[in-house]
């Protein structure tokens, strides 16, 4: 756990990528994207999402493409895990 977010930032290694997640039409859909190892995937909250702040410093931006409001979060993190999982070969 770290105190901020920029503890967290410092916290990485410096070949990390940011992937933060959003619901705007403008993010890469999230089986498009290319995931590795250095990738660091963002969540915000279920109801506010990532801060602009956050979004604006990250390599990437990604979405899940659905047609609802908005997912539980738990359900976004299990989808974009999958994907990771079987761009790098993991079985889940």
């Amino acid at each position: 756990v770290h105190p901020d977010y920029s503890s967290f930032l410092d916290s990485l290694p410096s070949e990390k990528v940011l992937i933060g997640t959003t619901p705007a039409i403008s993010a890469t859909p999230y089986r498009e994207v290319s995931y590795t190892a250095s990738s660091v995937v963002l969540f915000g909250s279920e109801s506010t999402g990532l801060p602009s702040s956050v979004l604006s410093a990250c390599h990437a931006t990604a979405r899940i493409p659905i047609y609802a409001r908005s997912l539980n979060l738990s359900v976004a993190v299990g989808i974009f895990a999958a994907q990771v999982g079987s761009q790098e070969g993991i079985q889940m």
